[in-house]
């Protein structure tokens, strides 16, 4: 497994805390309560792009997370992964078309 997949799998064992959980024994304060409208839409974003590389094979997503989350030119990518810069090229460019695709769908 690549370091990424590692993390992504420790990543999701952390237990997820809904947005409503009470801070106060009242329960009227929640979470949501303390995050602005900014950092809300921070947050969905964030979301909102794991649902989409979760619709990737673990090679598609390994090429979006070097390119676009380590900025790793496609010739650093093509070596690392075994493959050419024209491969990388296309593979890009065909993701970035169907993410747009499901974005909108969604």
């Amino acid at each position: 497994l690549s370091r990424e997949d590692v993390i992504l799998a420790i990543d999701s064992l952390k237990p997820t805390i809904s947005l409503s959980t009470p801070l106060t024994p009242d329960g009227a304060l929640t979470l949501s309560d303390t995050i602005s409208g900014s950092d809300m839409e921070h947050v969905d974003r964030r979301i909102f792009v794991s649902q989409l590389l979760n619709a990737l094979t673990s090679d598609e997503r390994e090429v979006i997370i070097r390119r676009y989350y380590k900025k790793q030119t496609q010739v650093q990518i093509a070596g690392a992964m075994g493959m050419t810069q024209v491969q990388v090229s296309r593979m890009e460019a065909r993701l970035i078309k169907r993410l747009r695709q499901i974005a909108q769908a969604g």
